[in-house]
């Protein structure tokens, strides 16, 4: 059904009522109307009424409602007689309407299916004789024989003996699931006439009449969908107005450098010059910068088809420059990039890339290059007075492959030479200029680190290894092409990585051995609620020489805005203070209820509004064990999200704030 539990499902009864509101006949068949109220009223639940056929227990006919994110779907299902007493959908009627910040809408989808051809499980056709084993007992005989042999012989079963089966029966699909991986197959074809009928025959077969505005979005889809085609296929093929009109010959013009434009060159090519204006910032060492970026694409796809993720060969060649007026620093770099898919879904990407670049000491963030993002850094220096992103430069060249074996498994490899500077502060300029606050040196503070005489040029040469396997990968087959439909099961990362400071003739070239496991994990309980879970631990095998670029870093956030993820970072934590070269172990851990506080309103909840709580957690051997606990309010006109926390060093409360982020149900690759 349309989202939520199910009121058909094996636990409706914990979710709802059933209250018989009359019966009827239609023809023979006597139909029951049932009428189906939630316990809790609230999302995932469905209210409304269920027809069904006495004896048979067939579906007749469904006319229910469900909130999803504070919208409304209502969902009606008439069901027709294929077969002598096989019953199917006939007429499907779904209609989604709601409100996001005031501008509301509606969406009406309506599919009418008449045509089954069937082949009947046999063992499925009997109809089993129950008992009330409390009332009646079997006879001896009877009892010798298993419940499947006596239902396929169509003798008594009792009715603890059939829920019996149907448990051991479900063990088993879900056995033989978890096997093939498999959890629905579909075939369909389309009629070779389909595309030279009239439109005088669709509206004699259409169940409900196009209107004005879906005739228009048909043809302009359609004349989308030859344009993708032929640009990344290559085959040219016969034009239309719409192709026409969207294309225009290129000019150049100089503000194009500034907003950026892309000229699609057909054959699957593109030129794209990246906007500039989100390339100028503000930072205490490079003042403002100033960038530019300029890629040239090629994709070549293998299938007849506008979808991206099936057989596609590309290449991508990237440049980029960088300039600070305070610093001086030019800094150009370059990226060659190939990538193919193969049948099997599986896909090899490598590339190559060098130059010299701005890099910040934790460059593993989940947002941008690092733990905080260079425009909400410009808006703190400027406007704060606060200088959070510490940054180095390196002339580099490095070499990188990913080799995804499937949807479960995935092996990284990446080679990087470097040669690295530590920079200063160049630029004091604020609008805030309060004598109480001043800029920090570009060095974090860390509790390993004692002497600021770390911070020395170096050269590194470091390679890394990566390996992602998602467990509890499910697909589904349409016409022979498999999907991917969900995942039900933890992900594990495992990370290696060495530096190789023994080929050098410098005792400064970084050095060490580092190892780490990160297993993360969503957990849902129906629809009471979520849990969020990820674990990392690591520890560095040798340290001879580790500089802060190459610490184990934790996530840290000292902004008011929140990580998109759950349990992507943490949120009050200093971005490098607790930053190790020794062993670690973190934990990271959001619950997300359905109804806690203030969704013990009923209008809270059906408006899509959820409360979380969190606790973070986080042991080194040189730092003060770090806790973080919290409750959000997410889902805020389903867009927004609003954290409230405190942090603690061992048991002593550090500080304490608000974060505000994008709702939890976004997310971003």
């Amino acid at each position: 059904m349309a989202g939520g539990i199910s009121p058909l499902a094996r636990q409706a009864f914990a979710y709802y009522r059933f209250t018989l509101m009359g019966s009827f006949f239609e023809g023979n068949r006597l139909i029951h109307k049932i009428k189906v109220t939630p316990r809790s009223r609230g999302e995932g639940v469905f209210e409304g009424t269920i027809h069904i056929i006495d004896e048979l227990w067939a579906i007749h006919s469904i006319d229910v409602f469900v909130s999803q994110l504070g919208f409304k779907i209502e969902q009606k299902e008439l069901f027709i007689e294929v077969q002598e007493d096989i019953w199917l959908p006939g007429t499907l009627e779904l209609r989604f309407s709601g409100k996001v910040m005031g501008f509301g809408g509606s969406f009406t989808y309506l599919s009418s299916s008449d045509r089954y051809e069937l082949e009947l499980d046999e063992t499925l056709a009997i109809r089993p004789k129950l008992i009330d084993e409390k009332i009646t007992t079997l006879d001896k005989a009877s009892r010798q024989k298993s419940t499947l042999e006596r239902l396929e012989e169509g003798e008594e079963v009792s009715r603890k003996e059939l829920r019996r089966l149907m448990q051991d029966l479900e063990k088993e699909a879900l056995k033989e699931a978890d096997a093939t991986q498999i959890t629905e197959v579909k075939t369909y074809k389309v009629d070779s006439l389909a595309r030279r009928r009239n439109l005088s025959y669709w509206d004699s077969i259409r169940p409900v009449a196009l209107t004005e505005a879906e005739l228009k979005g048909y043809m302009r889809d359609d004349s989308i969908a030859k344009i993708e085609r032929e640009e990344m296929t290559g085959k040219r093929e016969p034009k239309d107005s719409t192709q026409q009109n969207t294309r225009s010959k290129w000019r150049f013009r100089p503000g194009i450098l500034l907003n950026g434009t892309q000229k699609n060159l057909g054959g699957g090519q593109r030129l794209i010059v990246e906007d500039a204006w989100g390339k100028i910032n503000f930072n205490t060492v490079e003042g403002v910068t100033v960038g530019s970026g300029m890629r040239y694409e090629k994709t070549r796809r293998f299938a007849d088809t506008v979808d991206t993720r099936l057989r596609r060969k590309e290449f991508v060649a990237a440049g980029h420059l960088r300039y600070g007026f305070s610093s001086e620093l030019f800094l150009p770099r370059f990226a060659l990039n190939w990538m193919r898919d193969y049948k099997d879904r599986s896909s090899l990407t490598y590339g190559i890339g060098g130059g010299s670049r701005i890099q910040q000491f934790n460059s593993e963030g989940v947002i941008g290059n690092g733990p905080i993002v260079e425009q909400v850094n410009s808006l703190y220096t400027l406007l704060l007075r606060q200088n959070l992103m510490k940054i180095y430069a390196e002339d580099f060249l490095e070499a990188k492959v990913e080799r995804k074996f499937s949807d479960a498994f995935t092996l990284n490899g990446h080679l990087l030479y470097s040669q690295r500077r530590f920079l200063e502060n160049t630029n004091n300029f604020s609008l805030y200029n309060r004598p109480e606050r001043v800029f920090t040196p570009n060095f974090p503070e860390n509790v390993e680190i004692m002497d600021i005489g770390e911070a020395r040029d170096h050269e590194a040469l470091i390679a890394a290894v990566d390996l992602t396997y998602r467990f509890g990968i499910r697909y589904s087959i349409s016409n022979g092409r498999k999907s991917l439909e969900k995942q039900v099961g933890p992900t594990l990362k495992l990370h290696y990585s060495r530096a190789f400071g023994e080929l050098f003739d410098s005792p400064t070239a970084a050095q060490f051995d580092f190892i780490s496991g990160r297993l993360e994990h969503e957990m849902r309980f129906g629809i009471s609620g979520r849990l969020h879970v990820a674990a990392e631990v690591g520890q560095f095998l040798t340290n001879d020489q580790v500089y802060l670029m190459d610490f184990a870093h934790f996530g840290g956030n000292r902004t008011v805005f929140a990580s998109l993820g759950v349990v992507d970072n943490f949120r009050f934590m200093d971005y490098y203070l607790y930053s190790t070269r020794d062993q670690y172990a973190k934990f990271l851990t959001n619950y997300q209820f359905r109804k806690f506080a203030l969704t013990q309103l009923p209008y809270l909840r059906t408006s899509g509004l959820r409360e979380n709580l969190f606790v973070n957690f986080l042991a080194t051997p040189t730092a003060p064990r770090y806790t973080e606990i919290g409750y959000a309010v997410d889902n805020i006109f389903r867009i927004f999200r609003v954290e409230a926390g405190m942090a603690f060093e061992n048991d002593t409360m550090l500080r304490s704030g608000l974060r505000f982020g994008v709702a939890s149900i976004f997310t971003f690759q």
